[in-house]
């Protein structure tokens, strides 16, 4: 059985893609014609239909330096949307470099095509249907402007938090590897993180509690119509 987070669905052809392979500039997808694959169903999110009749799912991005506290708030958003019966797709930028760049070098170019990639799968998965969490640090406001162009129904939520603390918290050592010389583009220490200049959202989980910004950002989608 082939799990839905390694798919790429395309429901009005009735389609399935694995994602096999990722190389700089070329994304590599298999046809899976198996009957044998679990997908999410996804429903209640309220949104206008497609051409082909699918209806576009909404995405938000959580841009902020490492260890803000993105994945954590996103994973906490999603159970908030499944208790009310919204069913989410999560992109982890750490997650995804595992396939994507398995040995990843962080340089610009291919800081470029990793973040166009996350952009195309979030803009395939709205586009059938389904509702995307991006948690992704995003440190060029280019790559954001470039998620807003290609999906319509895009939510920036700038998760804020300051750079000490950040590195305080740096449970996966990212910092770490900076001060040591194991690491030479860390962005909002090495080279610059460029903060949201109108996110649709800012939190700071610093002064609020988990609980607290997810209570807003549903309040927010609630407001702009994206769930019931």
């Amino acid at each position: 059985m082939t799990p839905a987070h390694h798919l790429l669905s395309l429901k009005e052809a009735g389609e399935y893609f694995h994602i096999t392979q990722y190389v700089p500039g070329r994304l590599t997808l298999h046809r899976i014609k198996s009957t044998t694959i679990w997908e999410r169903p996804v429903h209640k999110a309220n949104g206008a239909k497609q051409d082909g009749g699918a209806q576009q799912g909404f995405a938000l991005w959580f841009t902020g330096l490492p260890a803000s506290g993105k994945t954590t708030l996103a994973h906490a958003l999603a159970q908030g949307l499944a208790v009310r019966g919204v069913h989410t797709q999560l992109l982890d930028s750490d997650e995804l470099r595992k396939i994507l760049t398995p040995h990843p070098n962080y340089s610009a170019e291919e800081r470029d095509w990793f973040y166009a990639t996350i952009v195309y799968l979030a803009q395939l998965l709205t586009a059938n249907g389904v509702n995307v969490l991006l948690a992704a640090t995003a440190s060029r406001r280019a790559y954001r402007e470039q998620a807003r162009v290609a999906i319509p129904r895009l939510v920036e939520v700038y998760v804020r938090c300051s750079l000490e603390r950040a590195m305080a918290r740096d449970q996966k050592g990212i910092y770490a590897a900076a001060q040591q010389g194991a690491a030479s583009t860390v962005p909002g220490l090495q080279v610059p993180y460029e903060t949201p200049q109108q996110p649709d959202l800012s939190v700071d989980t610093e002064t609020e509690a988990s609980a607290q910004s997810v209570a807003r950002i549903l309040t927010y989608l609630q407001e702009q119509k994206f769930i019931d």
